[in-house]
């Protein structure tokens, strides 16, 4: 199966956990609106307890083109 992905960077603070300066690193989607859709869903995501300092963070995302047999 062929897989794409995102590599997914931020900093994520404390104390009310939400994540800043998330961005894509690395794309081999081919695709602007799937990784602006993918910085945006992130960007959201509020993590609790938050770290005691920033945390820096790098998230894969992997996509696959294969399809799961039910």
């Amino acid at each position: 199966a062929r897989e794409h992905g995102l590599e997914m960077r931020f900093i994520e603070y404390m104390p009310i956990g939400a994540l800043s300066h998330v961005h894509v690193e690395d794309d081999t989607t081919g695709s602007r609106r799937l990784a602006e859709c993918a910085v945006r869903a992130v960007s959201s995501v509020r993590v609790d307890p938050g770290p005691q300092s920033p945390v820096e963070v790098r998230y894969p995302i992997v996509f696959s083109s294969e399809r799961r047999q039910r």
